[in-house]
């Protein structure tokens, strides 16, 4: 099979594997708020592994749209992605002024965004259609990240081809 091929057929199964949203109203998640534009956001509190004034970022070439580029944070170099990219495709972390730094059990990525707001227990997230990045929204408005998705996102990471 090419490498191609795999590649689609691992992306379908990791979609496949991702927890139903239904499950987002059974019980209380801790989650931060965050702001980034006009966009009202949270992230699962057990995804977020610091909160950091935004250092400043080193442009690389070649990254894929979503990435601002890469800080050195405490001596460990980790990309930052603009969310609003990845939700509307539109560039909108360029005036941010914190990074929330996120990973599974390690850091792994750097989020830009303008403030973080607060640390909550929140239990009434309504689930949502096929929005692969998107887990659930709160009244309406806040749109709960899917922090699992984040960190597998195919438009972040994609595989290494050699030659």
């Amino acid at each position: 099979m090419m490498d191609a091929d795999r590649q689609i057929l691992d992306d379908r199964a990791r979609q496949l594997a991702r927890p139903l949203a239904v499950a987002l109203d059974a019980a209380r998640t801790d989650v931060l708020f965050m702001s980034l534009g006009d966009e009202r956001l949270a992230i699962e509190l057990r995804y977020v592994r610091q909160i950091v004034a935004l250092p400043e970022i080193t442009a690389v070439p070649d990254l894929p749209p979503a990435f601002l580029g890469v800080v050195n944070l405490a001596g460990a170099i980790l990309p930052v992605v603009d969310l609003g990219v990845l939700l509307t495709e539109r560039r909108s972390g360029i005036g941010a002024k914190r990074m929330v730094i996120v990973g599974e059990h390690r850091p792994e990525l750097g989020l830009a965004v303008d403030d973080v707001e607060q640390i909550v227990s929140e239990d009434k997230w309504q689930p949502v259609g096929d929005a692969p990045l998107v887990r659930g929204v709160l009244n309406g408005e806040r749109l709960l990240i899917d922090g699992d998705w984040l960190l597998r996102d195919p438009r972040l990471f994609s595989k290494i081809q050699t030659v």
